[in-house]
């Protein structure tokens, strides 16, 4: 895990790089788009119906709530990992390995996949 953190090669990965182009790779699909602005409408009219009393009636239209795009299976849990306190500095470059070895070895219990 460590090697992969390592400067150089991160640099040597970045200089094969090409560059993002923003059609290809930015900009969002017009399907992307179309969804984006159906659930700003949705914000912008739950802020309306809270604040502006001549909307409130249209809190409760079935039409103006959030549409569920990728439904989470029923039953489904989400994982959590609570973490104990780091002191380790990850700002710096020495530090942020032994972080990221502090959540998963030590407190995670996880093994590198060489071992």
């Amino acid at each position: 895990m460590v090697e992969a953190l390592q400067l150089g090669l991160i640099l040597e990965q970045a200089c094969m790089a090409t560059d993002l182009s923003f059609n290809a790779d930015i900009r969002p699909l017009i399907k992307q788009q179309s969804l984006f602005n159906a659930q700003l409408r949705i914000h912008i009219i739950q802020i309306l119906t809270k604040y502006v009393v001549s909307f409130s009636d249209y809190a409760i239209s079935i039409k103006l709530q959030h549409q569920p795009r990728q439904q989470i299976p029923a039953g489904y849990i989400t994982k959590q990992y609570p973490l104990k306190v780091n002191t380790v500095d990850e700002s710096s470059i020495k530090g942020q390995p032994k972080v990221l070895d502090n959540i998963y070895i030590e407190q995670m219990k996880m093994k590198h996949e060489n071992q």
